[in-house]
């Protein structure tokens, strides 16, 4: 009876380390061509020829190919959390997080600049956890602020991840808030604003009565409940004279009156 021997687990894992990778975004790059072809070129016309120099120089190359496959896990470059707002005019301190993954070699990331728009790319070691970029916002409103496009390469460059398309953070420019300084009430007519009302007619916000539209009556004021059921008391044809506005109280300060009992002081 034979017994059929069993494939190396170190293989086996090998070739499931390439699944993975080729699923989780990771591809051959020039350089992993470049070394294979190479190596696999000077073994094979090293065994032809039987040139052992030939054998030492094509057999590391083929076996740093195949150490080099060995990237596992999903990079990933984010934002850290900041505040929703800022103000013009001020300098925030920005953070992006990196997670490379296990075997990662370098991460590029694009950053921006004060001023500058899309900025430098930054070449991190793979040990890096964060990036840091400070800017300054000269404009208010809505702001794109970061946009981390990365890259991430294995050893030797021979499996990259990316370029990636990372997507845009954006942030409100609020204005910049200024302390007025303390001074004297800006002047205004006593008797024609207030908080209360009073018994003449204007803008105000409690109901007074129901008349006919006049001329210099502004048509945000008109009833046309009122109007139509006039229309319609008068043959159904709605014309300016069956127009009806709602008219308002006006709004002025507080009334003071004050009552005194001056009969004792008569005698």
């Amino acid at each position: 009876m034979i017994t059929p021997v069993p494939p190396d687990h170190r293989v086996v894992r090998w070739f499931r380390a390439w699944r993975g990778q080729a699923s989780a975004g990771w591809r051959p790059s020039d350089a992993l061509f470049r070394g294979a072809v190479g190596g696999l070129g000077l073994v094979t016309a090293g065994l032809v020829l039987h040139q052992p120099v030939v054998l030492l120089i094509g057999i590391p190359l083929l076996v740093s190919v195949v150490l080099g496959i060995g990237m596992s896990g999903h990079p990933v470059v984010s934002v850290r959390r900041r505040a929703r707002s800022t103000e013009e005019g001020r300098d925030d301190l920005l953070a992006v997080a990196i997670e490379s993954g296990r075997g990662a070699e370098l991460v590029a990331v694009r950053m921006p600049a004060a001023g500058a728009g899309a900025g430098p790319v930054h070449l991190l070691a793979a040990g890096t956890k964060a990036v840091r970029v400070r800017l300054r916002h000269d404009v208010w409103g809505e702001a794109v602020e970061l946009r981390p496009d990365h890259l991430v390469a294995g050893p030797d460059g021979l499996l990259v991840f990316g370029p990636v398309t990372a997507p845009e953070s954006r942030r409100m420019v609020l204005p910049p808030v200024g302390l007025v300084p303390p001074g004297p009430l800006p002047p205004r007519a006593a008797g024609l604003v207030g908080v209360h009302r009073s018994p003449r007619a204007g803008g105000g916000s409690e109901h007074r009565d129901i008349r006919q539209f006049q001329p210099g009556d502004r048509l945000r004021r008109i009833d046309w409940r009122v109007s139509l059921r006039s229309a319609a008391a008068a043959g159904g044809a709605l014309s300016p004279a069956t127009l009806h506005v709602r008219e308002r109280h006006a709004e002025a300060d507080a009334d003071l009156v004050l009552a005194l009992d001056t009969r004792i002081d008569v005698d």
